[in-house]
């Protein structure tokens, strides 16, 4: 699968006003933005995203609540996940799961060329 044969993509991201990565995903593609985990598990229950980018600015209890939820949510299918860790938050904590081999890891701070590659290596994976 190519990142233009995406449907839709579920971002999952504390800081509203956090614009990289996020602007260079393709336009065409339906995006829904979620701050918090409440509202991330109403968004769950209405969408069934392709992938998920997920912030790693969330607490560890609240990452592995999300992660529990993506996991119900991916019972036919894993759906690949997206990592954000943000370089200008101290607070950026990556969780230890493989997922299937569907997740990684993009920075705030990558260029677009990189999250493209990790994004197809992702959805490919």
């Amino acid at each position: 699968m190519s990142i233009t044969e995406l449907n839709s993509i579920l971002i999952v991201e504390p800081n509203q006003v956090l614009t990289s990565p996020y602007i260079y995903l393709p336009p065409f593609i339906k995006t829904k933005r979620t701050t918090s985990l409440d509202h991330t598990l109403r968004a769950l229950s209405q969408l069934n995203p392709d992938i998920i980018f997920l912030s790693c600015s969330f607490s560890h209890p609240i990452m592995l609540r999300l992660l529990e939820a993506f996991k119900v949510k991916s019972r036919k299918k894993i759906i690949p996940i997206i990592l954000i860790a943000n370089q200008q938050d101290g607070w950026s904590q990556v969780i230890g799961t493989s997922w299937g081999g569907k997740m990684g890891i993009i920075s705030t701070e990558d260029t677009p060329q990189a999250i493209s590659l990790e994004i197809e290596r992702v959805l490919n994976a």
